[in-house]
């Protein structure tokens, strides 16, 4: 998931860490500026630094004011568009310790924290992506885990079932713990529609599993 590129309101949800109804705020109230963000007939997208600017505005409301914080976020967009129109920020920003200062008046901010965790939710985003594809071919176009016919969302129903991760990777031993953090990023990039199936439905010694841990009474771990 390249910087370059603009993203749907739940990819932009996980990787600003804001809400929905945020997001559209920061369109609807034009909180950053108007070009870096794309409306369209797929919805609205978002570039990594409209998210970076977003989540500045939002998680600084308790000390600045909004029109100081709107003026924070121009300037700092002025100062990134004169490098060119690709917006790129310094890698000593993003991945160093090098601060990103802006003052205005008497006030004198860093937002290089809320870019680095944009962008590293970015690197995450990308990470999940790289071990799951979807294929109309395969298993009807449900996304699976590369090399194997495995939904990720059967994994990702386990969390609310009475199953823990360990007896999910019992039952398939090729499940890797990689995948089990990928499958919980991708499903927040891509939040499922309706009820998946349940690993329990389609496996055999899951269901037998299940249902012995609900005779004990013993609850699973949930996704964070």
């Amino acid at each position: 998931m390249s910087t370059s590129k603009y993203l749907s309101i739940s990819e932009a949800a996980f990787v600003s860490g804001l809400a929905d109804r945020d997001l559209n705020r920061v369109v609807d109230e034009k909180l950053v500026p108007n070009e870096l963000i794309i409306q369209g007939k797929n919805g609205r997208r978002f570039s990594a630094l409209s998210l970076a600017f977003a989540k500045f505005y939002f998680e600084s409301a308790r000390i600045l004011s909004a029109t100081c914080r709107k003026d924070i976020i121009n300037l700092a967009h002025g100062n990134v568009r004169t490098r060119g129109k690709h917006y790129r920020i310094p890698d000593e920003v993003v991945f160093g310790d090098k601060r990103w200062e802006i003052g205005i008046d008497m006030v004198n901010v860093d937002i290089s924290p809320f870019v680095r965790k944009v962008w590293s939710n970015l690197r995450l985003a990308d990470a999940a992506k790289s071990l799951i594809t979807r294929d109309e071919s395969v298993m009807s176009g449900r996304p699976v885990f590369k090399g194997t016919r495995l939904p990720v969302d059967m994994i990702v129903d386990c969390w609310g079932s009475e199953l823990s991760i360990q007896e999910v990777q019992e039952a398939y031993p090729s499940l890797t713990e990689k995948q089990i953090d990928a499958a919980k990023v991708y499903v927040k990039l891509h939040p499922p529609r309706g009820r998946p199936r349940r690993l329990a439905e389609v496996n055999q010694a899951l269901k037998v599993r299940a249902g012995n841990q609900s005779a004990r009474g013993i609850m699973s771990p949930k996704i964070d």
